[in-house]
């Protein structure tokens, strides 16, 4: 293959590989704000939470204990997302060219186009691991994103049923 064309092949497979990286970095840096996001909000549901406690726990009547399904259903949801940014965040091996010692020798010992080949083959390999990574990591992010809406529709729930119970507790506790 002449030069020329291994020179173009092998920056097409730069920047494929250059462009890879960086949705990789945008993977993370989604994954790390919606982690600080997700914990702030498991922190807020969990004072409130806390507030409301007396009202429904321990629970000794349907309300109570419909109120207090709803929060564990809730904070199961919420760790499971929670679980998947963590799993997002995970540090993954970096992917690089492994260079043994008699490397300089060997590159003026083959030449210029069998180590541009060498180059090119790697470039790609790198690319094709870095993309399989990228997938995978997004794959968590979207299960993430689902159990995060579905944790949103839980706490709204919770929250409903935390303020049904403690309007109706003092009507439940006199008798009435």
């Amino acid at each position: 293959m002449p030069e020329d064309s291994l020179a173009v092949l092998y920056q097409h497979a730069r920047q494929a590989l250059d462009d890879e990286l960086k949705y990789q970095l945008h993977l993370d840096k989604k994954a790390a704000g919606l982690l600080g996001v997700h914990s702030a909000v498991i922190a807020g549901f969990t004072v409130l939470v806390f507030l409301a406690a007396a009202v429904f726990f321990p629970p000794s009547d349907v309300l109570s204990w419909v109120a207090t399904i709803t929060v564990v259903f809730t904070y199961a949801a919420l760790l499971s997302a929670w679980s998947f940014l963590f799993r997002t965040l995970r540090p993954r091996c970096d992917y690089g060219l492994d260079l043994p010692p008699t490397w300089l020798n060997e590159i003026k010992q083959y030449g210029y186009e069998a180590n541009a080949e060498l180059a090119l083959a790697r470039c790609y390999e790198v690319w094709q691991q870095t993309r399989k990574g990228n997938a995978a990591r997004m794959q968590l992010l979207n299960m993430a994103y689902h159990e995060i809406v579905f944790s949103a529709w839980l706490i709204a729930i919770s929250l409903l049923f935390l303020l049904v119970t403690n309007f109706f507790d003092p009507f439940i506790s006199s008798g009435q």
